[in-house]
């Protein structure tokens, strides 16, 4: 009887098993990898999951637009959101590859930073490249505008720059006196980019490496290979909280923003939202910068951040002096022009 008792338990467990519906698997494609990977986690992936019951994993890309377009062409969805600058946003958006995002779900549109909306991709945070120094590296000297960075004479050594044009030539005009609100004018022409490109040429000796990933410009400050580097903010903020002699400075930051996007035809759409509708909580949204100094796009967030943490946040006042915010539609519509350009300009002999 027992015998029995066992075969018929294990024989309504295994039919159990096998109708039982699978959990639900977020999957999230995110630039950068590392430390990004781990607070994006720790933000919004792990407490989305236990409220929602799913699964999730973050895959990783450099935004090339190829991989949206053979997802929605072939309606094979390795991923349910992909998460990158404005730039790739835009050109997203630009070819009908992302569905559109109703602000009216996520607090609606006068809830973000001005200049952050945008109508096919959700920006959940907002960052700026910088340049970070060696505080060692000048005789106890330390370099305050985005000029010193392009001063050899008082603040001479190895610089790193992004294999991208992308902020570079904008903080170039910013150096050579461009008004922030000129920036774009001036690079939508020939002679405007060419004014940014003879800037760089004033520091080309004594740049000695163009990185190719965000990580890359914290190690290489940290290793003491140069002494100054354009990069991410919060990616140097994070050698500076670990010890490292580095620190930002601020004048001259492009302020950009993160953004997720939802590729077009997406079946299980409805999970996507749910997520988009929890990163716009301005509690959940506030907790990014509890593990990087990334700040918020929601303006009521900033009141979950403490003050000396908000002090390192781009958007700080007092970070936000002389500055210029990413213009994701003129990148999209001038990107092959700037880049050819720079890149020319990078393989050119020291």
């Amino acid at each position: 009887m027992r015998h029995l008792y066992l075969t018929a338990l294990l024989a309504v467990l295994v039919c159990t098993s096998a109708t039982a519906e699978p959990r639900a698997r977020l999957v999230v494609t995110a630039l950068g990898g590392g430390a990004f990977f781990n607070a994006f986690t720790k933000a919004f992936l792990q407490p989305f999951a236990q409220t929602a019951d799913v699964t999730y994993r973050m895959d990783d890309w450099g935004g090339e637009l190829a991989k949206i377009e053979a997802a929605v062409d072939t309606k094979q969805y390795p991923s349910m959101l992909y998460e990158s600058s404005g730039l790739s946003a835009q050109q997203a958006c630009d070819a009908g590859l992302v569905e559109p995002i109703d602000y009216e779900t996520l607090g609606g549109t006068n809830a973000y930073i001005k200049g952050s909306v945008n109508e096919c991709a959700f920006a959940f945070m907002s960052w700026s490249y910088v340049y970070g120094y060696r505080t060692d590296a000048f005789g106890g000297r330390h370099p305050r505008t985005i000029n010193d960075f392009f001063d050899t004479k008082n603040f001479p050594g190895p610089r790193a720059l992004p294999r991208s044009s992308y902020a570079i030539v904008e903080m170039a005009l910013l150096a050579d006196g461009v008004p922030p609100e000129q920036i774009y004018p001036t690079l939508s022409t020939d002679e405007g980019l060419e004014r940014a490109i003879a800037k760089l040429q004033t520091i080309r000796s004594s740049v000695t490496v163009f990185w190719t990933a965000f990580s890359q410009a914290p190690q290489l400050l940290s290793d003491g290979e140069v002494v100054m580097s354009i990069g991410a903010n919060g990616r140097i903020d994070l050698a500076r909280e670990a010890g490292k002699p580095v620190d930002i400075v601020w004048d001259g930051q492009m302020l950009d923003y993160g953004f997720i996007s939802i590729p077009a035809g997406l079946p299980d759409k409805a999970l996507a939202l749910r997520f988009l509708e929890f990163m716009s909580d301005p509690k959940i949204m506030a907790g990014l910068s509890r593990y990087m100094t990334y700040g918020p796009s929601r303006l009521d967030a900033f009141a979950y951040i403490d003050p000396e943490t908000a002090k390192r946040l781009p958007t700080a006042p007092q970070n936000m002096t002389r500055y210029v915010v990413a213009d994701p539609k003129f990148w999209s519509m001038n990107v092959d022009r700037v880049e050819r350009r720079y890149l020319a300009w990078m393989s050119q002999s020291q």
